[in-house]
């Protein structure tokens, strides 16, 4: 075993698959342009990805290689003679190959495992999870769903939700930002491999990629719209209206019914889509400039929304809503570094190219100025590629 592990061949095939793992520790962007999270399951996918074609190898050559030997040196011709039945051999061959597959999977799951370590002020991921876990045993036990569609929602949805509310309060959302993106990564992944019909939040069926994954962005952009207090407020009604209740069990409708009873009327519209259809939205930036003189930066922001059905047939549909425009002072990808936060303002964008004038305030004695800004970059709306959504600060000299 010695000489497979020292050998040109396998330590080849061991620096290509770590080369592969390193490149997306670096730069973790999942399938539609969000930042992936390095939770778990997503770092046995990753190990997956990068070692599978190096396990393939590792199986076909040293499976060959170990019979060419046992030949070579003329122990089949022995085996019938030996005090031993036949299969100790073939399973003392099976178990050499595959302790080189394990030794190869080692190496990829500690290379995960000290990604995962590294940022010790990064999102905890046990704690997101137990804050879930519990969250799920104080619905489950109050808030008894019908059996109907959405009923996961009121469960799942809104535990997703409470362990949200305490990321917020212990990390802040700049660096909530990060986990939200990997949600809408994992949602849209999911409705592209759904093999019967995607269904809107309010009537989520066994569907785990709507119910956890949108549905935890769309709690958060409700609470953004609305504010956490009045949310909180809805889902403590919901609770007690229908805590044990044997009369009538909840339904999604309930839920939609308590949020828009205490939400401004202008948000209605808003909630209603995020509720009762599948909206996909586009928003993008197309340039940023500062203008260093005046203090200010020119943006050019495309905006677009489709209405999909079930089955992924997409309808243009008319956007004119409200959106976070963010300046920062440095790259807000960068999730090893605190963010920082020069101007965060809501500004209506319509259909087509948008054009915005940002003013900002103070003269940066910090040292801090203008370096990139982000159009949605909290993840409020189901984009359907976020790539765009931030873009490097250009300045006159630059242009």
């Amino acid at each position: 075993m010695k000489q497979v592990f020292v050998s040109p061949g396998f330590i080849v095939l061991l620096i290509i698959a770590s080369a592969i793992i390193i490149k997306e520790f670096i730069n973790p962007i999942g399938m539609y342009g969000a930042s992936n999270w390095s939770l778990t399951y997503y770092m046995v996918e990753l190990i997956q990805g990068a070692f599978s074609l190096s396990i393939i190898i590792v199986i076909t050559f040293y499976t060959a290689e170990v019979e060419w030997r046992a030949r070579n040196t003329g122990i089949v011709d022995i085996v019938d003679s030996m005090p031993v039945h036949n299969f100790i051999f073939w399973l003392s061959k099976l178990l050499a190959v595959s302790l080189i597959v394990v030794v190869l999977l080692g190496f990829g799951m500690l290379f995960t495992l000290a990604n995962q370590l590294r940022d010790p002020n990064k999102i905890d991921p046990v704690c997101y999870v137990s804050a879930n876990e519990v969250a799920q045993q104080w619905f489950g036990h109050q808030l008894l769903p019908a059996n109907v569609q959405g009923s996961a929602v009121l469960s799942e949805t809104l535990s997703q939700y409470a362990a949200l509310q305490l990321m917020v309060n212990k990390y802040g959302e700049t660096k909530l930002r990060q986990f939200l993106s990997s949600e809408l990564d994992d949602y849209l992944r999911g409705r592209s491999t759904e093999y019967l019909q995607e269904m809107p939040l309010m009537r989520a069926e066994n569907q785990a990629y709507i119910y956890y994954n949108k549905g935890s962005i769309v709690m958060m952009a409700i609470a953004d719209r609305i504010g956490f207090d009045k949310l909180n407020k809805a889902i403590k009604g919901l609770l007690e209206k229908f805590e044990n209740s044997n009369s009538r069990k909840a339904t999604t409708l309930d839920l939609l019914s308590a949020i828009k009873e205490v939400a401004d009327p202008k948000a209605h519209a808003f909630i209603n889509q995020q509720f009762s259809d599948i909206n996909l939205y586009n928003i993008k930036l197309l340039a940023a400039k500062w203008e260093k003189e005046t203090s200010q930066v020119n943006l050019k922001i495309d905006a677009a929304r489709v209405i999909a059905d079930g089955l992924g047939n997409e309808t243009p549909a008319v956007f004119d809503d409200v959106v976070d425009i963010v300046v920062f002072a440095n790259d807000p990808s960068d999730f090893s570094s605190e963010t920082v936060v020069l101007y965060r303002q809501k500004h209506r964008l319509v259909n087509g190219e948008n054009e915005l004038v940002i003013r900002l305030n103070g003269s940066f004695n910090d040292g801090s100025q203008p370096a990139y800004v982000g159009v949605d970059p909290f993840v409020r709306f189901i984009g359907t590629d976020v790539k765009d959504n931030v873009l490097r600060i250009k300045t006159k000299a630059e242009e």
